[in-house]
């Protein structure tokens, strides 16, 4: 992957106001690959105690859609069409990461499978997302 790509997708995270303020954090990146962690903070729990799964799947939509990114041209832009989430297990520990491989990538869409794993190596939930990819009016 061109350097220039890692920079542009590195810069779109870092503008994203929504993932910053849930404390998203790139651990790697690769074509069609890109791994997020997300703290486990206290705010993020629901009335049981553990993460709340709608900040789960903001966590994977964040993932899967800067994996779609990596595949993407300086003039496009990817935004979610579809996300389909599996919670297998209770979101708990310090955090949780979102490891999203893009599965399919076409002209317009874009498909990829995403895992969220806890701290302790368990896997907690399991995604597929969908997402349109555009051309960027200038």
């Amino acid at each position: 992957m061109k350097q220039e790509t890692i920079s542009r997708v590195k810069r779109q995270l870092k503008r994203a106001p929504f993932p910053a303020l849930l404390g998203f954090k790139l651990r790697s990146i690769a074509p069609g690959r890109v791994v997020l962690r997300m703290p486990n903070r206290t705010e993020f729990r629901q009335y049981r105690g553990v993460t709340h799964g709608g900040a789960l799947a903001a966590l994977i939509d964040t993932a899967a859609t800067f994996a779609t990114n990596t595949l993407i041209g300086e003039l496009e832009d990817s935004v979610t069409i579809e996300l389909k989430v599996n919670y297998l297990a209770a979101g708990t520990g310090r955090h949780l990461e979102a490891e999203a491989r893009v599965l399919h990538h076409g002209r317009t869409t874009s498909v990829s499978t995403v895992e969220v794993v806890r701290a302790d190596g368990m896997r907690c939930a399991y995604a597929t997302v969908t997402n349109l990819v555009y051309r960027r009016k200038s």
